[in-house]
């Protein structure tokens, strides 16, 4: 495995703060501090997917796909309605070597409790192997307006919930078609529709997320999903799958489907 250190160190710091609750007394307002903070170990298998693991120019001579995904899911309370999220996470390759080192974050605030929720995201990836040439990555950040219109009860404690998820790329380094050999100025998308869907049923939790991404004369069409079985509060299984393609001449569809294991630190 290459760049050992860099994999340790990427999933070690944010550790350093678990178990912080420093906590006031008594009712609180929006803009009062309230840290918190939660982690999750992610342990993902991927079985099935026809998703690079690198990040080429020509993929017409290349054939490499993810085998294994490691990360650690990190959850920052800091007033009542903000939180920070954040997600370390590397690849390693059919060859048992790291593909790809990334992170995932968002910063957010409810801006109406419980249905109005307003942010940035951000997703950057880049190349760990040191025999892939000049250490490509890429990288999206993203202003984002997420609403709760709706919510189906269907019981207690258990819910559906469906949003109308907005997004408005700042910056996008990802060209929005699926080509074999990438030139310069390709399109990128500039805005995403989605309309997440997301439940709790009893011990298992199901979500659902279809989007649209838009450039100019592109348009790229995806879906997420997951479904989670906690069979502890600190332990639960998952499978999740996504898959996306768009609508310009000759381009195949994308997809990956994986299962593993959270792991909840306390």
């Amino acid at each position: 495995m290459k760049y050992p250190l860099a994999a340790l160190l990427l999933l070690a710091c944010p550790t350093a703060l678990l178990a912080q609750d420093v906590n006031g007394v008594g009712e609180k307002g929006p803009f009062d501090f309230d840290f918190e903070i939660e982690a999750e170990v992610k342990l993902r298998y991927i079985p099935l997917t026809n998703e690079r693991d690198i990040v080429l120019k020509d993929y017409s001579e290349y054939e490499g796909h993810p085998y294994f995904e490691m990360g650690l899911m990190a959850h920052l309370k800091l007033f009542d309605r903000a939180r920070l999220d954040a997600y370390p996470y590397f690849w390693l390759s059919e060859e048992q070597t790291m593909a790809r080192i990334g992170l995932v974050g968002e910063a957010k605030y409810e801006l109406l409790e419980d249905y109005l929720e307003v942010g940035w995201s951000h997703h950057s990836w880049h190349n760990a192997d040191i025999d892939t040439p000049n250490n490509r990555g890429r990288s999206q950040d993203a202003l984002f307006a997420k609403f709760n219109f709706y919510d189906l009860e269907l019981g207690d404690s258990d819910v559906i919930k469906f949003y109308l998820d907005g997004r408005w790329f700042t910056h996008n380094g990802e060209p929005i078609e699926v080509k074999d050999v990438y030139g310069s100025g390709e399109p990128k998308a500039v805005a995403e529709i989605a309309l997440p869907i997301r439940a709790e049923v009893g011990h298992f939790d199901f979500g659902l997320r279809p989007y649209t991404q838009f450039a100019e004369g592109v348009r790229r069409y995806g879906s997420s999903g997951e479904v989670v079985f906690h069979l502890s509060k600190t332990f639960a299984f998952f499978v999740d799958g996504s898959f996306y393609t768009t609508n310009a001449p000759d381009n195949e569809e994308i997809y990956m489907v994986g299962a593993g294991v959270l792991i909840k630190l306390r």
